[in-house]
């Protein structure tokens, strides 16, 4: 169901083997970021839908940052239509929201992770959920389902991994072919393991500059994490904020480079 990123481990990676199985180049040293229990993912997937759904967390939250050094320079992807409020700040490109009173982190990847970095993201993120003793993880990501007939795709489908399901929709086919490394290296350590994930996933076109809109139907998909997300967990995600973010498409425009970004 998830093809797989291919990278050259480096020193203080996770290596995937053949077979599932994990092997550790050297121990990673813990630094002072602490995930909550509970793990909400976003990331830059094709519509910009699983960021921008998180960045409009409104919530009491404290602005962190996920270190990943060789991300160093990167930058986001989207930002705040309007300077922010007296307890607001910029977001950054690899953005952690931790809600100050509820057992609840946001981890946002706010900008394009080249397909040979992507091991490195998805190495810390899963390093600090089980360094946290994470209890669960929810994944949000918008897919290109091309082979699914358009008068059978469902508006939203849930792959469990090591849980329970949080709704009631279908799981993906399991013959359904996902070319976006990221998410691809992401499941196979949450496999690997053992950490209880539910990927929440919204059809999904490439995503328009500018603001989200019906057109390319990534409002819609914000709109349909937001109600699922404040069912679940009772946080609060506002629809206003998430919709006004500007998506800056100038970082991705030259078509040459995409087939070494995130996506086919």
């Amino acid at each position: 169901m998830f093809s797989s990123a291919r990278a050259t481990p480096e020193i203080g990676t996770r290596r995937l083997l053949k077979g599932g199985s994990t092997k550790f180049l050297l121990p990673e040293t813990s630094d002072k970021l602490q995930f909550k229990k509970n793990v909400l993912i976003g990331y830059s997937d094709v519509s910009v839908a699983g960021s921008r759904a998180l960045l409009g967390l409104n919530m009491r939250v404290e602005y962190e940052v996920l270190p990943v050094p060789q991300m160093s320079g990167c930058t986001p992807l989207c930002e705040r239509s309007e300077a922010p409020g007296v307890k607001e700040q910029h977001f950054q490109p690899l953005q952690v929201l931790q809600c100050k009173y509820e057992e609840y982190s946001c981890v946002i990847i706010n900008t394009i992770v080249p397909a040979d970095k992507c091991q490195h993201v998805a190495n810390k993120i899963i390093d600090l959920c089980i360094e946290s003793k994470v209890k669960k993880v929810i994944l949000l990501t918008t897919l290109k389902l091309d082979k699914i007939p358009d008068h059978q795709l469902k508006p939203l489908y849930e792959s469990t991994f090591n849980t329970k399901p949080v709704t009631s929709k279908p799981a993906l086919p399991p013959d359904t072919k996902i070319c976006d490394p990221l998410l691809s290296t992401l499941i196979q350590m949450i496999q690997i393991e053992a950490i209880p994930c539910n990927c929440l996933t919204v059809p999904g076109h490439r995503a328009m500059a500018g603001k989200a809109n019906i057109y390319d139907e990534s409002q819609q998909a914000i709109l349909t994490f937001h109600k699922v997300l404040k069912k679940w967990s009772h946080l609060d995600f506002s629809d206003d904020i998430s919709l006004s973010l500007v998506y800056n498409s100038l970082e991705v425009e030259d078509q040459s480079a995409m087939s070494t970004l995130m996506y086919g």
